[in-house]
């Protein structure tokens, strides 16, 4: 197991910086505590989007910590693969792997919508509302 922070260790610091409890956190943030100490403990290492938001939400985290803390969920694996390294740093690629009904179109849509520089405020909700805003946008 890689000894560099990872997500887990940003999540536990950010809870203990606004001073709760794993079962507080998870209370707040409508997660099992189990699932919280899961993210923690490693042996979750890359949660969903949607959870990574409740808790970036839940920290009250500026822009700046809010980009790193996202960019540590998606990136807080043990060793990078061979694929990976050979990306240009100017291109993503996302792998959204789940079970059916769980949210992954969803939550694709609105890191796609994000990283196009669309606001929160501006993004519909809905998946449906989604899937047109982003066909309909020049």
């Amino acid at each position: 197991m890689s000894t560099e922070p990872g997500f887990g260790d940003l999540v536990r610091a950010y809870r203990q910086r606004i001073g709760l409890s794993q079962q507080e956190l998870a209370e707040l943030c409508g997660l099992s505590v189990r699932g919280l100490r899961n993210i923690e403990t490693r042996k979750r290492l890359r949660p969903r989007p949607s959870t990574a938001r409740i808790l970036a939400d839940a920290f009250k985290l500026t822009d700046e910590e809010r980009s790193g803390f996202f960019r540590l969920a998606v990136h807080s694996v043990t060793e990078p693969t061979a694929q990976a390294a050979t990306v240009p740093p100017a291109v993503a690629v996302v792998a959204v792997v789940g079970l059916g009904g769980v949210g992954k179109t969803d939550d694709a849509l609105v890191i796609l919508l994000r990283s196009l520089g669309i606001p929160d405020a501006a993004i519909p909700s809905g998946l449906e509302g989604r899937i047109g805003f982003s066909w309909s946008r020049d």
